[in-house]
């Protein structure tokens, strides 16, 4: 009897990780768009997560994906725009707009690798 309750044991405990492993919670990264970069620069997160674009710019930003395959439209300053991200998603990302002293345009990075201890 003692080794039939241990067995069942572990097996319990063996698909409660398995569960618990499969189950991971997708996480929302946020980047505030500034007058002339982003914040972070590079954003690390994983296939399931959402970045959510904040605009603290002076001006209407606009973000679009690397090849235009995504864009967010024009936001105004303390708009947001959230984007689902995939294994698929451009790590590329272009902020667009206009200012009195004329057009800017400057680049942020997703990426899935581990974020280095640095940052």
């Amino acid at each position: 009897m003692y080794n039939s309750v241990r067995k069942t044991a572990m097996v319990s405990v063996t698909v409660g990780l398995v569960l618990s492993a499969g189950s991971a919670v997708a996480q929302t990264h946020y980047v505030l768009i500034h007058d002339r970069g982003f914040f972070p620069a590079v954003t690390y997160l994983q296939p399931g997560d959402k970045v959510q674009f904040t605009n603290e710019a002076s001006d209407v930003r606009s973000i679009l994906g690397d090849r235009k395959s995504w864009k967010s439209g024009n936001m105004s300053r303390g708009q947001t725009f959230t984007y689902p991200v995939d294994n698929k998603t451009p790590l590329q990302f272009v902020a667009t707009g206009e200012t009195r002293y004329g057009e800017v345009s400057y680049t942020g990075e997703i990426s899935f690798a581990a974020p280095p201890l640095s940052e």
